[in-house]
This record gives C-alpha cells, sequence and structure tokens, in this order.
C-alpha cells in the first residue's frame, strides 16, 4: 500500500562553505532544518516560501542529488537513505524549470521514458499537458521535429512536453 507516497520528518540538509583558503576548515551552512512533510497517494502539495528558504533542497533530497544531514524520509515507503537514485527515479516524474529535450520528433519527446507507448497513450498525454492542439497545428504533428534543447519551441511547449513526458511515465511521485 503506498498510502504515504512521501514521509519526511525532521530532515536537515546542510552545505559546505566555500573559502578561498584550501588550508581553511571546512564549515557548513544549514539550508534546510527540520522539514516535515507528509503527500499521501491523490494529494496535490504546493511548497512556497521567500527565496532560499529551503524549497529546491527540499525536492533536491528527496531526489537523492543532495544528502540530508539529519531526519528521516521515505518515498513510496522506501526509506530515502537505503534506496538508490536509479529506484527514485523510477518512481518519480519530474519536470524542471528547464526540461531536458533533445533533438528528434515530438513523439519520441515525450515518450522518451515510455519506449512502449502506444500512440494513443502519448496523445493523451498531451492532451493532459494542454499541448496536443498546438502539436497537431504544427508541420508534421507529433512526427514534427525538435531542435536540441527544444530551441525551435516556445518555453511554455518545452514545459508542457516535459509534463507530458511526466504524465506517461505515470510515477507514484510528480514534481
Amino acid at each position: 500500500d503506498l498510502a504515504d507516497i512521501v514521509s519526511v520528518d525532521g530532515l536537515h540538509v546542510d552545505y559546505g562553505v566555500n573559502h578561498r583558503s584550501e588550508t581553511a576548515d571546512r564549515e557548513t551552512r544549514p539550508t534546510l532544518t527540520g522539514a516535515s512533510l507528509t503527500v499521501r497517494r491523490g494529494e496535490i502539495v504546493g511548497i512556497a516560501g521567500r527565496s532560499g528558504c529551503g524549497k529546491t533542497t527540499l525536492l533536491r533530497a528527496l531526489l537523492r542529488l543532495v544528502h540530508p544531514t539529519a531526519g528521516d524520509a521515505d518515498v513510496a515507503g522506501l526509506p530515502l537513505d537505503a534506496t538508490s537514485r536509479r529506484v527514485i527515479a523510477d518512481l518519480t516524474g519530474y519536470v524542471s524549470q528547464s526540461p531536458y529535450i533533445f533533438s528528434g520528433t515530438i513523439e519520441e519527446n515525450i515518450a522518451y521514458e515510455r519506449s512502449d507507448a502506444r500512440p494513443e497513450e502519448i496523445r493523451s498525454a498531451a492532451e493532459a499537458a494542454g499541448l496536443h492542439d498546438e502539436i497537431v497545428a504544427m508541420p508534421g504533428a507529433y512526427g514534427a521535429q525538435v531542435a536540441e534543447r527544444g530551441k525551435n519551441l516556445s518555453g511554455g511547449q518545452r514545459q508542457r512536453l516535459a509534463l507530458a513526458r511526466a504524465l506517461l511515465k505515470n510515477a507514484p511521485l510528480l514534481i
């Protein structure tokens, strides 16, 4: 049972502070202090706060891109500190502010993590991401060529393409 998709209790993350002198002792600065959060299946949670308060650090910790210095976190019932990045990647769909878009077709970009996806699944994901109508208006529709990094798409189209990819993946956790 995956009732709790994310469970975080008292999570702390410290970052090292760079000094110009290589002989200086390594200092750390707390970036995230005592974060606690529970996200249950089906919930939509927004994380808001001032710049520098730890929003991105919390997400980076959940994706195992940084390591917590204290506290506990589980993703899909698996302890974060004992779970590989590969497993975390399989359990999450992630749409960044600057998504990875590669040279290929629209269809290939949406189906990037689901090579077995059927055309109707790809279309459904594009519709859910609000991108389908723009795709069919392009010459070649789903077969339209995308330039490296999506340079021939608008920023919003790149984000919605990445969202369609994440929705098609259908992972338990969408970030």
